[in-house]
Formats: structure tokens, sequence, C-alpha cells
């Protein structure tokens, strides 16, 4: 039912229209002194919130008296929300702000939050997508412990040092990229992804030929497991190291590093 992006557009536009109670505007660009929608339109207060991150005009936000091209955002920030309660039933999700389509942007992006989830991730609304209009990467927040635990079973054995791993899934992904994706899927190449991987080692002070080494055992053991993607690693002082979180890692690096490089693998 997602798929069909430009019937549910035009529906929820229609369905914004009635909400709001006024004539509608034509969609031709908005006069220089962006003329306001004669009547009010209704809005939940985290609709306000959402509208008033992007605009100044917060007295008219408040107020209902919103302009064409707001209009649509608010038509577009509901369609997003509710592509993201359909996807992740499960789930609590709390739009932050995002910015519109205009003449640069052929797309709008709405940056999110979800209550039991840290950080913010990204939906994108394409309208004129070929595929699957409404996109997005939280199930990268999902899959990303099991992910990293595979990658780490299968270079434990050969890099003794792997100390663990930190991935980020750069691909904003449609339906089938939702909570029930697995690492099978991923490392199969059934559902593509874009992962960019840290693998952090630690140990006692060596040699760069020693380090050379064993980057490239670490290398060849990812090809050899045909986990694709981009990857940095870190070899670490083990002395310098307390506790190791790698999500804490990925963002602040507090262990000193003695060495570190990077590769990458595709199919």
């Amino acid at each position: 039912m997602l798929k069909k992006c430009a019937y549910r557009l035009w529906i929820f536009a229609v369905f914004l229209l009635l909400c709001a109670g006024c004539s509608g505007h034509e969609d031709r660009p908005v006069p220089a002194k962006k003329k306001a929608a004669e009547e009010t339109m209704k809005m939940t207060d985290e609709e306000k919130r959402f509208l008033k991150s992007i605009y100044i005009d917060e007295k008219r936000i408040e107020d209902g008296l919103l302009y064409s091209y707001q209009e649509k955002m608010l038509l577009h920030y509901r369609l997003a929300l509710e592509y993201l309660h359909e996807k992740y039933p499960g789930d609590t999700f709390q739009i932050q702000t995002g910015s519109s389509i205009n003449k640069l942007n052929t797309r709008a992006t709405f940056h999110f939050t979800e209550k039991n989830t840290d950080g913010w991730f990204d939906l994108y609304l394409d309208p004129e997508a070929e595929d699957e209009c409404l996109t997005d990467n939280f199930y990268g927040a999902i899959i990303r412990e099991a992910y990293d635990a595979y990658i780490y079973n299968q270079c434990i054995d050969s890099v003794p040092s792997l100390l663990g791993t930190y991935s980020v899934f750069g691909l904003a992904g449609g339906i089938a990229y939702d909570e029930n994706l697995t690492v099978e899927e991923v490392i199969s190449g059934e559902k593509p992804l874009s992962v960019y991987t840290r693998i952090h080692l630690a140990g006692e002070p060596v040699t760069e030929e020693v380090w050379e080494q064993t980057l490239e055992t670490v290398e060849k053991t990812i090809k050899d497991k045909g986990i694709h993607g981009a990857y940095i690693v870190f070899y670490h002082d083990a002395e310098t190291i307390r506790e190791f979180d790698p999500a804490e890692y990925f963002h602040e690096m507090k262990a000193e590093i003695l060495y570190k490089n990077s590769f990458q693998y595709f199919r």
C-alpha cells in the first residue's frame, strides 16, 4: 500500500483541504506577498510545533493561518508520520524538524526520533520517485546490534585483538527494510545496503609491520566471509582503555589510537 505514493498524496491533499474547510490553492508559484489561506487550518499542538521548527511565522502557524507551501509541508508531515507508524507499529516516533521541497530540493526531508532509541534518523519523501516515494533509515537502529555481532563472531578467531564494531547504515530503504529485516538478507545481498563499519582492535604497542599484517588479516577475513561494505580499522593501545562502548567510540574516541586505515569490499 505504501508504494502507491502518488495516489496517497492525492488522497491526503483532498483530506487536508477538507479538514481546513478552505477552497484550496492551486499548485503554482506563491506570489511575492505569500497570500495566506482564507480560513484557518486545524492542527494538533505537535503539528504546530513541527511547522514552527521550520518556518518563522509562529503567530500565523499558531492561529492556523498557513501559506500554501506550509499546507503542503503539513500534508507531507502527516503522510510521513503515517508511514512510520505503519512500517514500525511497535515504536513511538516524533518528527523533530525537516526541510520542504523547493527549487533546489526535489524531495522533502524529515529528521525524527524514536522514544526508546538513541539518535536522530532521516525520512525522505520524493513524489517523483519511480519506485517508493517514502524511505527512511530507522531500520539500521533495529538491525545494528545483530549485524555487528555477526561481524564480530566471523572475525574473532582470525583477529583475536578484535575489541568491537559499530556499523552505520547509510542507505534509506522503503517498506522492505522494516523491523523484520535479517542479517542473512543483508549479507546475502538479497536486500543490499550501504554499510559503514568501524572495527576496533586493541593490544600492546606493535610495529608498523605487525599492524599492516593485522590489517591485511582483517581485510582478508571480511572478504572471505563476503561481508561487503566500507570499513575503517582502529588499533588502540589497550593500556588506555577503561570501558568500551562501540556507539560511544563511534562519536568520540577516548582510547589512544596507534594506527588506523580503511578499505572497501563490494561484490
